[in-house]
């Protein structure tokens, strides 16, 4: 300590560890504060980019020993367009315009001159990103998702933004901003490093990550054929000995959305072919031919690059004015047999997509919402709305997945209607919107339940796991009522209470006064799954990542049991918790909480593997909704809205039909010029068509 209070008055260098140093804290500084004069002036003396005014929102800290400052650095806004990054976050120009002040960037750091502390950078750097999120919203009323900053590899090796969890995604391209809209060229290339604060991000904001661009292959190329194939990491490398490598067969989510090169004329004959073969499959749902043609033409429509999907732009794009009415009726009121829709649908995609190996597919439910404006809408009410992070005006449905070690899709989906629906007060809206009278309330745990009650009794899709979320994991109704053999993964939140022992009761002792104590108590006292996460062992794995090729997880479980309520209750089963960390998430302390019912015979390596297997619903509705209109219906009825989702579910299938194909076909290409065939087929199937071109008119 005496060391360090010399730093500032006498400017000697202080040697050693963080032990040495002492406790260092990392506090934000107050605007117009003498500590934000000193800040300056530290920044203004020492920095080598100087002082100047931050842009944006900004928050200042200093990292203090004592009294004494050793550190200090910044966060404000980020810059407006870095290639590299915009890729990596996978948003689109209106996405991030709507989103971009939550990602900030970290605008300075200085250890103060003669401060040479092994470790100390990374360790207030980790201080920093803790304390940001909450400091942000305290100061700003939202929360950051990701921090970006720039190291100049010329001076800087970036080892310490590496050690507090950051990742290296690539270098700029030597250009700044040079007025609103010019940038100007000055050529000192820096490297880009990420930090995710919020995992979830990507779901909040709507987007997915895209693939860096592969370099195009000429004439010149020359592979070597007896070159070895790239093999990603699978052998256990050195070290610790809580660690884990997953093998290359880890399921990793498939890229719907992977961008390939553009598809040629022979290649489009194949995508036509195979729509009309796949819709003349539910020929058997029509009784007369014109709402066939209908149900093809609103397929196309979800199918097609049309920036809004509801009923209009699809018949005026694809049958002119006349067919708007037509189009309307037959999604709400013609009469046609959408149950064996459904079931031709689930059997199509359970030969697609479906496992012979149950141990490495899950069924995945979740709810879903859709804001609305008005009142009119069937199910439509004040609730929380998930899309919109807060309680508001919307529809809510409750959907079940499935997820295979290829493909995943959506199996069912039920609209959710709130309790007062089911009010005299509501008979007549009920009645307009064709809500069935056999309908009762249901909660959506319920529903959920009975959605997957039904597609295991038809035994299509054949799964060992259940994954959902904390709404429904903290519902025990909801996991009693799970088939049998069916094991859950069901997330919980921080401030579940757990036992660690079996559950036993005792009548307290009388203390003298007063009435004889009656009513049992637990002998153990109830912790928070969030407390029992400080005190575990945690097992380093490195996992196959969507993103990065291999990502570092950390995990470690144990038993627990849930609390009674009463000691009436009939005995509780032991539970395994499962906890989960990413590396930003492990240097931050935040856990996912996993609850399952799995038998101990589990190996720590499968749960693992079938937690990642949970999101792929999130994934679905992102593809869904990005790329298939399911959010842009306008329709008011139950028909209406039942009918627009199973068509999206069709649609949806059609292209994991497809992505596997030209997986199939084209994810070995020769060696050669390329052949114009990407090894992806496109997010926008039918680019440019309209319902009259040959290859889409029925056979």
């Amino acid at each position: 300590m005496e060391a360090a209070e010399k730093i500032v008055s006498e400017g000697q260098a202080v040697l050693g560890t963080l032990k040495d140093l002492g406790k260092v804290t990392v506090m934000p500084v107050d605007p117009g504060s003498r500590e934000e004069d000193l800040w300056d002036s530290l920044i203004r003396e020492h920095h080598s980019l100087g002082y100047k005014n931050l842009p944006g929102r900004r928050i200042k800290y200093i990292a203090w020993v004592g009294e004494q400052p050793v550190a200090a650095l910044s966060f404000s806004g980020s810059a407006p367009k870095i290639e590299v990054r915009d890729r990596w976050m996978g948003w689109s120009a209106e996405e991030k315009k709507l989103h971009r002040s939550r990602l900030v960037n970290n605008s300075r750091f200085l250890i103060l001159p003669g401060v040479r502390i092994k470790n100390l950078a990374s360790h207030v750097l980790g201080q920093a990103l803790r304390r940001l999120p909450g400091d942000w919203e305290a100061r700003f009323d939202f929360a950051p998702w990701v921090v970006e900053t720039f190291v100049d590899p010329a001076h800087y090796s970036g080892a310490s933004y590496r050690a507090s969890g950051f990742l290296r995604l690539g270098q700029t391209k030597g250009f700044s901003r040079k007025g609103r809209v010019e940038y100007a060229y000055h050529g000192q290339v820096k490297d880009l490093y990420v930090a995710v604060l919020d995992p979830e991000f990507r779901v909040k904001g709507g987007f997915l990550p895209k693939p860096a661009p592969s370099p195009r292959r000429t004439s010149r190329t020359v592979e070597d054929p007896k070159a070895p194939p790239y093999q990603p990491l699978v052998t256990r490398p050195a070290g610790p000995p809580h660690r884990i490598v997953l093998p290359a067969s880890y399921h990793v989510a498939p890229d719907l959305l992977s961008p390939g090169e553009d598809l040629g004329e022979e290649d489009l004959d194949v995508l036509t072919a195979e729509l009309r073969g796949f819709h003349q499959d539910f020929a058997p749902v029509f009784a007369k031919p014109n709402s066939a043609e209908h149900s093809r033409l609103y397929l196309l429509g979800l199918l097609s690059e049309s920036g809004r999907k509801s009923v209009e732009p699809i018949a005026l794009a694809l049958s002119g004015p006349g067919g708007v009415r037509n189009l309307q009726r037959f999604i709400s009121d013609y009469a046609w047999e959408e149950s064996l829709m459904k079931e031709i649908h689930q059997k199509k995609l359970a030969s697609e997509i479906g496992a012979p190996d149950p141990e490495t597919s899950m069924f995945t439910l979740d709810s879903s919402e859709f804001g609305k404006k008005g009142t009119e809408s069937v199910g439509v009410a004040r609730q929380y709305c998930g899309t919109r992070g807060k309680i508001d005006n919307c529809q809510s449905g409750v959907f079940l997945g499935y997820v295979g070690p290829q493909a995943h899709g959506l199996i069912d989906a039920r609209l959710y209607m709130p309790e007062e629906w089911f009010g005299p007060g509501f008979a007549e809206r009920r009645k307009k919107t064709g809500v069935p009278d056999s309908l009762t309330f249901a909660t959506k745990p319920e529903i959920a339940a009975e959605l997957l009650k039904k597609t295991t009794d038809a035994g299509l899709f054949k799964a060992r796991w259940v994954g959902v979320d904390a709404f429904f994991g903290s519902s025990r109704a909801f996991l009693e009522a799970l088939p049998k053999d069916l094991s859950y993964m069901a997330s919980v939140r921080a401030n579940t209470r757990v036992l660690t022992k079996e559950p036993s009761w005792v009548l307290p002792e009388s203390k003298g006064r007063g009435r004889r104590p009656t009513k049992p108590v637990l002998t153990e006292t109830p912790v928070t799954v969030e407390v029992l996460a400080r005190s575990v062992v945690w097992t380093e794995v490195f996992r196959p990542s969507d993103s990065f090729g291999v990502e570092r997880v950390f995990v470690a479980r144990l038993p627990v049991w849930r609390v009674p309520e009463t000691s009436d209750d009939p005995p509780s089963s032991p539970e395994t918790l499962f906890l989960f960390r990413t590396e930003a998430q492990h240097e931050a302390h935040t856990t996912k909480y996993v609850p399952t019912n799995a038998p101990e015979s589990v190996s720590l390596d499968t749960l693992v593997t079938v937690s990642k297997l949970r999101w792929s619903i999130e994934r679905s509705f992102l593809e869904a909704k990005s790329l298939l209109g399911m959010d842009h219906y306008e329709h008011r009825s139950w028909n209406g809205w039942h009918r627009h989702m199973l068509h999206v579910f069709i649609a949806h299938a059609f292209l994991q039909k497809i992505r596997l194909r030209f997986k199939k076909n084209f994810s070995d290409p020769p060696p050669g010029p390329p052949s114009g065939r990407g090894g992806s087929p496109p997010s926008v199937v039918f680019r440019g068509l309209c319902a009259d071109d040959p290859r889409l008119l029925p056979a």
